[in-house]
């Protein structure tokens, strides 16, 4: 059995904080949320924590209970118990 899926381009709504302009970040699914962290934007690397609701097609900005892991690129994320994301290696 084959199923058929197709590319879209949904309408994301603007304004603060509007979609990153990153590259080598993490992306990590959850509960109908994108959970986009760190990345380079040409300059710098970030430890930004961006949520994207699939559901609603809205960024938003993150904030997780203790202190950030440094801004890095080229990481990965893992969402472990479906409850945390480990983030583990890349580029300081």
């Amino acid at each position: 059995m084959t199923t058929l899926m197709r590319w879209s381009e949904p309408s994301i709504q603007s304004g603060p904080p509007c979609t990153p302009t990153i590259k080598n970040h993490s992306v990590t699914h959850h509960d109908n949320y994108l959970y986009c962290f760190g990345g380079y934007d040409g300059r710098r690397n970030h430890m930004t924590l961006m949520i994207y609701s699939v559901r609603d097609h809205k960024w938003m900005l993150g904030k997780a209970a203790g202190s950030p892991p440094p801004g890095r690129n080229g990481h990965t994320a893992t969402l472990a118990n479906g409850e945390r994301i480990i983030i583990i290696g890349g580029w300081l």
